[in-house]
This record gives C-alpha cells, structure tokens and sequence, in this order.
C-alpha cells in the first residue's frame, strides 16, 4: 500500500522537517493509466512557528516498510524522493 506524506520544511535545501501530515491514498491497484488522483490535505501549523518562508513537499512511500517511492525523471532514472510544491510565506505567527 502507498502513503502520501506532505511536509513543511525549513527549506528545501536542508529539508528540516517542521511538521507533515500523512494519509493512505487509492489503493494503487485501482489506479490505471491517465488516472489523475486529487487529493486534499491540512498541514497543521506548531504553535511556535516563526514567521518566514517555508518550503512545501509531497512525497510518497510504501507502507508498512516505510520505503519511499522515488520521483523520475522522463527516462525512469531517480532524481529526488518528493516534489517541492512551492514556498510557503507565514507573517505573523499562529
């Protein structure tokens, strides 16, 4: 079975975790080719969130082996274990 993770970083170049929420996706074997599996989460914020930018990522691992799913470039080679999906700016804090 699959898992989404979708995690708040420090940033993406040190991938400090802040915080993450994770979920069971579509069983994959229901999944068939030009599927498009949309998905909507809440990433609670800690309490004692500085403000400033943060990065944003989804990821996906196998479950119960916790092995993570690899990101592929246009040829089947691995290039990374998620995907940045942009920054996140907090203002003031929570």
């Amino acid at each position: 079975m699959l898992e989404m993770s979708n995690q708040l970083c420090s940033y993406y170049s040190n991938r400090r975790e802040i915080t993450q929420h994770t979920f069971a996706l579509l069983p994959t074997e229901y999944w068939q080719t030009g599927d498009l599996v949309l998905s909507r989460f809440t990433i609670p914020l800690p309490a004692n969130l500085e403000a400033g930018s943060y990065g944003l990522r989804a990821g996906m691992y196998s479950y119960p082996d916790i092995t993570n799913v690899a990101v592929v470039d246009p040829q089947g080679a691995p290039v990374d274990e998620g995907v940045n999906l942009g920054t996140l700016t907090i203002t003031t804090t929570p």
